[in-house]
């Protein structure tokens, strides 16, 4: 259950850290993503990056996004295995830090209307339900390296 208590650290972490200027910012932006996975994210593809072609294991594409949630520092969204994967990644200097980063961004998916729906045995993944996006499968992650948020929109043939 989220608290007042429990809610400033995140929402100061977000200011501090840059995760998101503002939450009202960061659900707007949300739902434009949300709403272009019906389309493979067609709408928020910018520059086609690669393309690559594997007659063994299929084709994998990569593009930027023309639309990248604040705070993140980098995008792309990537056609595979016939799914389109929007993927934005928070680099942070620690994994303490990366810690802090996924716990706010928890807060602000659960402010911006996603339901959580499974969290891993480790604590460091989540699985989202978004309710105006039903087809999109949402997860939350986070290593050493980095934070990812993931939308995956499946089952389009090859582009």
């Amino acid at each position: 259950m989220v608290t007042f208590r429990t809610l400033v650290p995140c929402l100061l972490v977000l200011v501090v850290m840059g995760v998101a200027p503002a939450r009202a910012e960061f659900c707007e932006d949300l739902s434009v993503i949300l709403d272009s996975g019906k389309e493979g994210f067609a709408a928020i593809r910018g520059e086609l990056i690669t393309r690559h072609e594997d007659p063994v294991s299929d084709m994998r594409m990569v593009w930027q996004c023309q639309k990248m949630l604040p705070g993140a520092n980098t995008c792309e969204i990537d056609w595979f295995r016939q799914a389109y994967n929007y993927t934005a990644f928070w680099h942070r200097a620690s994994l303490e830090a990366h810690a802090q980063a996924f716990a706010a961004l928890d807060e602000l998916l659960g402010g911006c209307g996603l339901t959580k729906k499974q969290t891993s045995k480790t604590g460091r993944s989540i699985w989202f339900k978004a309710e105006e996006a039903v087809d999109l499968d949402v997860v939350l992650a986070y290593n050493v390296n980095r934070v990812r948020l993931t939308f995956t929109a499946s089952g389009f043939p090859n582009p």
